[in-house]
């Protein structure tokens, strides 16, 4: 246990609400800078994530003690967590792709974080998600805005809402770090009310960037041999860029496939209604011909109700009834090959 000597942030956003002035004066008096303060929760909130790997879960303003010279302290670690470093990876490149305004890469990644998706059409999905990205960041451009309107957790609300109505459920490992950030969101709002969301992302991924170049690297310092594994690491992450690309590429590809198979399944269930009518209507002309004849072997299985409408089928040509029959033939034939393709094209999708 250790002793901080600070003001609690709960206290910090009270007086702030009900005595301006006098926080003010605290702020002068201690060289607390709100502005400075913000950003430091705001970047720590994101190394604790992708840089340390153990982040305070509860960061709420009761959990943050603020220090003379616009310093931090967290307390009480009843809450923390950690992820495995796919799902690391992942995030990091989501929240890039986002700032980079490459949404249909954020549409890409986002549908790798939940453990299953329904085999449907997501093109609708897809446009709903990136009009959200959008707006999300027209939003940040608004300075006076309030910042519930332009944080991380505002967009994060509204796609989540959208994912929900195609049934699709996020895993916890997001919704816990969620729910850090949105905890955290109750100090920042105070703190930097006026800030770009966006920009914020864009300064911390080239600290992050900087900070991971001077491991390797460190300047004014000789190479240390120690440094060795970290270097080999680097075509290692670009080798696991690529299989997190090819994850993409196989959770479509699932989606797709389950779709293309009830496409299938629908085709070849209307190609066989219409086979069994050219069948039954084939039938039926057959009967019609042996009527126009007097075939001798008809009437002893017809009742005459039956023979009335068969009587009623226009007199034909032999010639044309052949032609009639020749084209029923091809047409069934044509259908049965279709069906055929459909089921091939179907087998070979699914590994057979």
């Amino acid at each position: 246990m250790e002793f901080i000597q600070g003001v609690v942030m709960a206290d910090y956003l009270h007086v702030a609400a009900n005595d301006p002035l006098r926080l003010k004066a605290w702020c002068k008096e201690n060289n607390v800078v709100p502005r400075r303060l913000g950003k430091r929760l705001f970047f720590s909130n994101l190394r604790q994530l992708f840089e340390d790997n153990l982040f305070h879960g509860d960061l709420h303003p009761g959990n943050i003690v603020i220090l003379r010279d616009s310093k931090i302290a967290f307390i009480d670690f009843g809450s923390i967590g950690f992820s495995d470093r796919d799902f690391l990876e992942k995030y990091s490149l989501y929240l890039e792709a986002m700032i980079d305004q490459q949404y249909a890469k954020v549409f890409d990644i986002y549908l790798l974080f939940p453990d299953s998706i329904p085999a449907t059409d997501l093109s609708d999905l897809k446009e709903k998600f990136i009009l959200i990205l959008q707006k999300w960041q027209d939003r940040s451009k608004i300075r006076d805005l309030p910042y519930k309107e332009k944080n991380i957790s505002a967009i994060n609300d509204d796609l989540l809402g959208v994912l929900g109505e195609y049934r699709i459920t996020m895993t916890w490992s997001v919704l816990r770090f969620l729910r850090a950030s949105t905890t955290l969101d109750a100090a920042v709002r105070e703190l930097i009310p006026e800030i770009s969301v966006p920009k914020l992302l864009k300064q911390y991924f080239r600290g992050r960037s900087k900070r991971q170049s001077q491991k390797l690297l460190p300047p004014n310092q000789a190479f240390d041999i120690n440094n060795i594994p970290a270097l080999v690491k680097t075509p290692i992450s670009i080798n696991e860029s690529m299989v997190f690309r090819g994850s993409v590429v196989r959770r479509l590809a699932l989606v797709f496939k389950d779709s293309s198979d009830r496409i299938a399944d629908s085709l070849n269930s209307v190609l066989s209604f219409i086979s069994g009518l050219l069948r039954l209507g084939g039938l039926c002309l057959l009967l019609g011909l042996s009527a126009q004849y007097d075939a001798p072997w008809l009437l002893p299985l017809l009742d005459e109700w039956w023979l009335a409408p068969l009587n009623g089928f226009p007199e034909l040509d032999i010639q044309v009834w052949g032609l009639i029959f020749v084209v029923l033939l091809y047409a069934d034939r044509v259908i049965a090959k279709l069906g055929r393709s459909i089921n091939d094209a179907s087998f070979k999708s699914s590994g057979g």
